[in-house]
């Protein structure tokens, strides 16, 4: 067996762990479970959903955490125990809700493993193309009414805008809720709005302490700028070669020189994660 010398890795999915077919190779398979069987702890950190984050860690044959909508639900995979779960109130959401209805913008709510959108079209049909469970649309109702009829909490509100308008939707979004709630960004396509108690940096840290791992033994990758809180507080920082200028940038990730396309978490674990053999 090999020596790990970093004991957990915390990885993203999309434009991580998965190539652009949202598959994760046969190298990276079978180098993560490589390094399971070597000791390690591998943990899949994610803004996606449950039901489509537990297809990937079944593939990965993972145990223990899993950590989804930008930390604010880590669940035990062995056990199905929800071990923390901090979404948006009720009627925090309807705020947002109306704010954005105002905008005229596609955005969803997330309530108990599903996902109800404001309306159809396009971005409605890309995010439940990904996602086992398909989502319902409230329309003819508004989001906001819905939530009220409904009494529901959100475990984070996702809306979906055009690249070239992300940076602008982005910054109003920030300016108007930013002190409240944790407004980030998952792809160039999407904004969410999560609990300001929680991210990726908070999963991690609650990870690692709940297997009893220093954070200076821990590696944490990504490709995005919600990545960047893991980042933060993981004892060594990856950006893929395919990240966000804003991760690639950050003064804590070590670039590397593959994407998702090309094992780059696979060659990360080779190079980085074990004790170096001495010849």
């Amino acid at each position: 067996m090999q020596k790990i010398k970093y004991k957990l890795i915390v990885s993203d999915l999309d434009g991580t762990l998965l190539d652009k077919n949202k598959n994760i190779s046969e190298k990276t398979l079978l180098t993560v479970k490589r390094y399971v069987e070597n000791g390690g702890r591998f943990v899949l950190s994610t803004g996606r959903m449950l039901p489509s984050t537990l297809h990937y860690a079944k593939q990965l044959g993972l145990k223990g955490l899993i950590s989804c909508f930008q930390g604010g639900l880590i669940l035990d995979l062995e056990t199905g125990e929800t071990v923390l779960d901090q979404g948006i109130s009720n009627a925090d959401a309807i705020r947002i809700s109306e704010f954005l209805e105002r905008l005229g913008v596609y955005f969803q709510v997330f309530h108990d493993g599903k996902f109800f959108a404001n309306f159809a079209g396009e971005w409605f049909a890309y995010y439940a193309k990904h996602e086992p469970n398909k989502g319902k649309v409230v329309a003819p109702k508004t989001i906001s009414q819905f939530l009220r009829e409904t009494g529901y909490t959100t475990s984070k509100i996702l809306l979906s805008v055009d690249p070239s308008e992300q940076q602008r939707f982005f910054s109003l979004l920030s300016d108007e809720f930013g002190k409240e709630f944790y407004v980030t960004t998952s792809s160039s396509k999407f904004i969410e709005f999560c609990n300001k108690s929680h991210s990726k940096g908070t999963a991690l840290e609650f990870i690692a302490d709940y297997y009893g791992i220093p954070l200076s033994e821990t590696i944490a990758i990504g490709d995005q700028n919600n990545d960047i809180p893991m980042l933060e507080r993981a004892g060594l920082g990856f950006a893929m070669q395919n990240a966000t200028d804003g991760l690639k940038n950050h003064p804590k990730a070590v670039v590397l020189d593959d994407t998702n396309d090309q094992d780059g978490v696979a060659n990360m674990i080779e190079k980085y994660a074990y004790e170096k053999v001495c010849k």
